[in-house]
């Protein structure tokens, strides 16, 4: 499993939360669940995403110290879409970036804009997209 991220959630450009990616209690997979399932997280992430509204209109990734963890802010497929990532303190900002970077690419491989406009709500929109990740974690641990 990534040291790197923790969690991260996919949110609209808006700050509309769709899911939210964690680990397993040390799984070597993340699961997923709604984007604000967990009130407290969700309204920690929510005042790192505010806090960052200005900058999410620059194709920018964001370096935010928060509590004990590093959130970074990541606009994704033509900056439709936000991530933000949980990471612990001591992870080089360099690493998170390579990581957002790559993620991101996953998305745009795998989605359109209009996927995210017509969503129902479905989480299993995101189920391929979970397998991806689950892959490329696999992969880079080799």
């Amino acid at each position: 499993m990534s040291v790197i991220v923790e969690e991260f959630w996919i949110f609209s450009k808006e700050g509309s939360p769709y899911v939210n990616f964690y680990e397993n209690n040390g799984a070597t997979q993340y699961n997923f669940r709604s984007g604000n399932s967990d009130i407290e997280l969700f309204k920690k992430v929510t005042t790192v995403l505010n806090s960052q509204k200005q900058e999410l209109s620059k194709i920018k990734i964001e370096f935010l110290e928060f509590d004990e963890f590093k959130f970074t802010v990541a606009p994704c497929l033509n900056n439709y879409l936000v991530m933000v990532f949980k990471s612990p303190l001591e992870v080089k900002n360099k690493q998170i970036r390579n990581l957002c970077n790559s993620i991101c690419g996953i998305i745009s491989s795998l989605y359109m804009v209009k996927d995210f406009r017509e969503w129902d709500g479905d989480l299993n929109l995101f189920a391929e997209f979970k397998k991806k990740i689950d892959l490329y974690f696999k992969m880079s641990s080799l």
